[in-house]
Parts: C-alpha cells; structure tokens; sequence
C-alpha cells in the first residue's frame, strides 16, 4: 500500500463540541468448529479486540454484540445482522468483526459458521449475503473487518481508496463503507495462544495510538506494511462497491473525545492559504528594508514579499507555489502590526 493513501492524518486540536452518534460493535470469533479444522486464536482475537475498543475509545458495552463458537451459527449470523437494519440509527457507525474460516469457490467468498458442513455451500454465509444485508443499514459509516481466507472478494474490483486531504469533519461527515481484509489468499493464524498476524497489527496500532482519534486508512496503511514486511500474506482496504460509500471515513475516536470537532491541519486543505486566511502573527525570518522578506507560519508556508507583490509558496513537493500580485503587502499580510518586525 502506498504510503500517500493515508495523506493528512487525524487534527490534535478540538474546537468545539458536538454530539455523533452511537458506535456499535458486531463481532464473531470461531475457534471450535464443528465440521472444520479447529481453530486457536479467532476468539481470543475478538476478545482482545473487543477489550481494547470498550477500555480505549469510544465504544459502550451496550452496544457490543461478539457471539463466539458454537453461538456462531449460521442462523445466528444472518440474524443478528439483520437485527441491526432495526437497531442502528443514520447517525451511528458500525462495526463489524469476523475472526474464523474463509472459502472461495472463484466466483464468491464465503464466511465458515461453525456448524458449516463440507460440501454444503448452503451453510456458508457468502460475502454477496453480507453486502446486501449491509445495503440496508442506515449507519453514516459501516466498517467490515475480516480475518480469514479467501476475503478477496470482498474488494469488489479491487476499487482502491485513493488519496484523501480530507480532515476529520469532511471524514466523519460523509458516509463510508470499507472492507478491511488479513488477505486474499490463505492467512494465518498466528502462534497458538497468541493473536493471528492481522489483528495483532490492528490491536498493537490501536493501542499505541496517541492521537484523540484515527481514520481507518491510516490505520490500515500502518497494519498492512507491518504484514507484508513479515508474513506471505497482504492485508488490503477499499471501499465496498454498490454498498453507498461517498468518500468518508471510519474513524475511531478515543474514550471522551467522540464529541470534539478538530480544526483542519494545513497539510489536510485542498489549496493554499488566501490572503483573508494569512495569520496576523506570523514569525518573521528575515527582512532587507521591505523587499525579500520572508514570513512563516507554522512551518509549512513562507510568504516572499518584493515590492509590494507577494508570492505564497509551499514547502510540500505536492502544492505548487501560487502567486499574488498586485496588492501591498501591508494589507495582505498586516505587516504592521507583526511583532518585533522592521521594514523601515
């Protein structure tokens, strides 16, 4: 995964308050199957999980449904996400964790129950199935995290997430709709007793996590080049064709921040600065009686000033300088009341 996909990261500065909605937890782990080889880390994957969502960020336990090996029916599954066309709200996000056996028959994935029988695809719960009931949902963001074999299919076309500047608020405002896969292939689970590769990445990353909040792409940018430095599989993220994604992120808020709203870093704007938004106190580097001097501001911007024209260029190699002419400087920049500044 490319390392720009996750361009602009999560603001460390909150302005205000607002309220979001409910986040809810859907999780399923399978260690003991019934017709299948055993597994030893699914559940404890979805535990650990589990655990540090409702100790760390902003999931309450009444929102946390985990059904674990022999609750993981077939029945059960398809129930009980469909209980939640019911139960979210369009405000909310939702989560939803599958830790277990994976199949393909080339044309489909499937998800392994625990009462799935070999060679009766009927008891398999098909990704297809999952989609659509996940169509149905009215959450502003739904993300789909699955750890098990065969989760290509999930990547309809392989429709890449692509770069964002978006911040935070333009994340959270508009919809979204990811898959998060441990790979399209066969994965691991992982030393027993331990967690499988995948949601080890995911639980360290959370954890480790010092921001108020992290987008899922981030996340997943962290997580992936983390497995594929060490294992032969390739975790991967997209948003779910068909299912309503309009450009928006599932964030992960910590414990008590749910409800801030940040104010963009400049490396999260889509264009540079206008001369209405050029801060009154900038840091002057150095002047020569009015003509090249240079303004900085927060370390990303420096203004040249040369005979009243003033030229805003950017140090980030993806902006181009962007130039304005034509106007004094003083009243661009308010130059006269910068502090400790001379331009006699």
């Amino acid at each position: 995964m490319a390392k720009d996909r996750a361009i602009g990261g999560i603001p460390g500065s909150p302005v205000q308050e607002i309220k979001r909605g409910n986040n809810y937890l859907f999780a399923i782990g399978i260690n003991g199957y019934q017709h299948f080889p055993r597994l030893t880390n699914a559940r404890k994957d979805i535990e650990d999980i589990t655990k540090v969502l409702v100790d760390q960020y902003s999931f309450e336990q009444a929102h946390v449904q985990v059904i674990l090996d022999e609750q993981a029916s077939r029945e059960n599954i398809v129930d009980k996400l469909n209980a939640l066309r019911e139960i979210i709200q369009p405000q909310d996000r939702l989560l939803i964790y599958y830790s277990g056996h994976g199949y393909s028959d080339n044309e489909r994935g499937y998800w392994i129950p625990v009462d799935a029988e070999h060679d009766h695809i009927s008891s398999f719960v098909s990704n297809a199935d999952i989609l659509d009931i996940i169509k149905l949902i009215r959450a502003r963001h739904i993300l789909l995290i699955s750890d098990s074999c065969f989760s290509g299919s999930l990547l309809h076309r392989d429709v890449a997430s692509g770069i964002s500047k978006k911040a935070i608020e333009a994340w959270d405002k508009d919809p979204s709709r990811y898959a998060f896969i441990s790979g399209k292939g066969v994965v691991s689970d992982g030393n027993a007793g331990e967690n499988s590769p995948f949601a080890s990445g995911i639980i360290r990353h959370l954890q480790d996590n010092e921001a108020d909040a992290i987008n899922i792409v981030r996340l997943a940018d962290q997580v992936t080049q983390e497995i594929s430095f060490n294992y032969p599989q390739q975790a991967d993220i997209s948003p779910l064709y068909g299912a309503g994604h309009k450009g928006g992120q599932y964030i992960f808020f910590k414990k008590g921040k749910e409800n801030l709203v940040y104010k963009p870093n400049e490396s999260d704007q889509e264009s540079l600065p206008t001369p209405e938004d050029a801060p009154k106190n900038a840091d002057v580097e150095k002047q020569r009686n009015g003509k090249n001097s240079k303004i900085s501001h927060d370390g990303n911007i420096v203004v040249d000033i040369d005979h009243g024209n003033v030229t805003v260029n950017s140090k980030r190699d993806n902006i181009q300088p962007s130039s304005i002419t034509n106007q004094t400087a003083d009243k661009i920049y308010n130059i006269d009341k910068i502090d400790n500044a001379d331009f006699s």
